[in-house]
């Protein structure tokens, strides 16, 4: 987990590994939340059968990049949200595949929006939580 408010670099962190990934792994992903979230509904809309089929086909790759989580906010989180990134976070747990997620989140945003099971695995001991929080936004900054 790299957790930290935009412009602290959480992105360009993930894409600065991405020279190394390539070598270390036989294949890879960098989903959006976004983006992936739209990919899935674009699916549901157009037929192409049940979207945690879907789901998996876009996330089982050897390392997965999961970027921006929760960055619509409190107010756009719902249950199928949820259920996406709850999957996810199942899918890869189970598989023991590495994934690194990025959110302008805290732990305690996360405690309050998504069910303690999202936040228990995110947050358990054997991960690496990055803290990007207190860094000044890069952006501002011109860098």
């Amino acid at each position: 987990m790299v957790l930290g408010p935009a412009g602290t670099g959480k992105t360009y962190l993930c894409s600065a590994m991405l020279e190394e990934i390539p070598v270390l792994y036989r294949s890879f992903r960098i989903h959006n939340e976004r983006e992936l979230l739209e990919r899935l509904r674009q699916g549901i809309q157009s037929g192409q059968g049940d979207y945690l089929a879907n789901l998996h086909y876009l996330i089982d790759d050897d390392f997965l990049i999961l970027d921006d989580i929760g960055s619509a906010g409190k107010a756009k989180n719902n249950e199928w949200r949820e259920e996406i990134l709850t999957e996810t976070i199942d899918f890869r747990y189970k598989q023991k595949l590495p994934t690194i997620y990025t959110s302008n989140l805290t732990k305690k945003e996360f405690q309050a929006i998504y069910h303690p099971r999202v936040c228990s695995r995110l947050f358990a001991t054997e991960n690496c939580i990055v803290d990007f929080f207190g860094l000044p936004d890069l952006r501002e900054q011109g860098l």
